[in-house]
């Protein structure tokens, strides 16, 4: 006879520690997934909006200031709080009203974002970004 006895019983080490750095990979990602805004981006090439759609064209200047068009007139140049207004106000009466940014290429970063973040607890359900036309 052998002097070692036979284990019928499962390890379950190597599985508890697997466990552990899958947990610890999702707690240290979870929160850099969370933040960001979500802007749907075109795809590249010239898209033509349809006649109908007239669009919600929003425009950041250099120094930052902010004008907005309903597409019906002139830019009316809005503070903030005035931004968030009116476009939930055009979003509350048309839901899937185009939502477009203009900005120049001398506008702070963290300002775009600013604005974008607005628009999208204004109601915006995507973001458009205006460009030029890279062949001219």
């Amino acid at each position: 006879m052998s002097k070692y006895k036979m284990i019928a019983d499962i390890n379950v080490v190597p599985y508890v520690d697997v466990l552990l750095v899958v947990l610890a990979i999702f707690v240290i990602t979870a929160p850099l997934m969370a933040h960001g805004v979500l802007v749907k981006l075109p795809k590249g090439g010239v898209d033509v909006l349809p006649s109908n759609d007239l669009p919600l064209t929003v425009t950041v200047d250099r120094q930052g200031d902010v004008r907005i068009n309903e597409g019906r007139g002139d830019d009316v140049r809005v503070d903030d709080p005035a931004l968030s207004r009116l476009a939930a106000s055009m979003l509350g009466r048309r839901p899937r009203t185009p939502v477009i940014l203009r900005a120049d290429v001398k506008t702070e970063y963290g300002r775009i974002i600013q604005i974008m973040a607005l628009l999208k607890s204004a109601g915006a359900p995507s973001i458009g970004l205006m460009t030029a036309d890279a062949r001219r």
